[in-house]
């Protein structure tokens, strides 16, 4: 019986369509990508935040959250209008127009590693 399971994960796993001409690549523009970004973004933290709080109690918690919260919004507009001021929407090329291409070629590596 289990050579016979080991077998049906084989095919499952290893097997490829048979005609990859058909499969079809769907992708998404920049309000898609936002949008699935954040869902990610807070969906983690959701997850996170009651771990969070038992660990530093309800009293600190609460004020460390306002606190992070401030900074991300305050990081996130100045970010955006950077953007705007510059015409650039990607954080690569904010980061190649302030600081130049070996600059974006750090922070790009930075970005991936986290």
């Amino acid at each position: 019986m289990l050579a016979k399971n080991d077998e049906f994960w084989d095919h499952v796993l290893l097997s490829t369509p048979a005609d990859e001409s058909n499969v079809k690549l769907v992708e998404m523009n920049q309000y898609q990508a936002y949008f699935a970004l954040l869902k990610a973004y807070c969906a983690i933290n959701v997850l996170l935040l009651p771990k969070a709080f038992r660990n530093g109690g309800f009293a600190l918690s609460p004020l460390s959250l306002m606190v992070a919260c401030t900074f991300e919004c305050t990081c996130a507009i100045k970010l955006s209008q950077c953007g705007n001021f510059t015409k650039k929407i990607s954080y690569a090329e904010i980061v190649k127009h302030a600081f130049g291409q070996r600059a974006q070629t750090v922070f790009q590596v930075m970005i991936a590693i986290v």
